[in-house]
C-alpha cells in the first residue's frame, strides 16, 4: 500500500512514527492482512504499538482463529501482550504412543485423542542431579 502526500503531511504532524508505519504495513501486505493507515496512527497516537498487533494477526489468521483489529489492538492498549493472548488461543494436540523404541533412531507409532494414527522419531537426553 502507498502513502499518498497527505498521509505523510499528516503523520508528520502529528508526529507519527512514519518509518514503523510502513514497517507494519509492508509486514501486513506480506502475510495478506487488511490493514488501513489510519488504524495503525490511532494505535500510535494511543500509546500502542502496531508491530505486534499485526505478528497477532498473522498468526490468528494461519490458525483460522477470528481474530479482528479492534479486538487485538485493544488487547495491546490493556497493557497484554497480543501475540501471547493469540497464541494461549491456540489449540494445542495431546498425543500418546503405546509402543517406546528402544533406540532413539527408531520409529514410534501411536494414537491421537481423536483416533488419528501418528508416528514419528524423538530423542532426549536424561541428566541426573547429584
Amino acid at each position: 500500500m502507498k502513502l499518498s502526500f497527505l498521509d505523510i503531511m499528516g503523520m508528520h504532524l502529528r508526529r507519527v512514527p512514519m518509518k514503523a508505519i510502513k514497517r507494519c504495513l509492508k509486514k501486513a501486505k506480506k502475510c495478506n492482512l487488511e490493514v488501513k493507515v489510519n488504524q495503525l496512527e490511532t494505535q500510535y497516537l494511543c500509546g500502542g504499538d502496531a508491530e505486534p498487533i499485526i505478528d497477532a494477526l498473522a498468526i490468528a489468521k494461519e490458525n483460522n482463529i477470528d481474530a479482528d483489529w479492534g479486538m487485538v489492538s485493544s488487547i495491546c492498549l490493556a497493557g497484554l501482550d497480543p501475540v501471547k493472548v493469540i497464541k494461549d488461543c491456540i489449540p494445542y494436540h495431546e498425543y500418546s504412543f503405546d509402543t517406546y523404541g528402544a533406540d532413539s533412531s527408531e520409529k514410534i507409532d501411536g494414537y491421537c485423542i481423536d483416533g488419528k494414527i501418528v508416528s514419528g522419531k524423538c530423542s532426549f537426553k536424561v541428566s541426573v542431579a547429584r
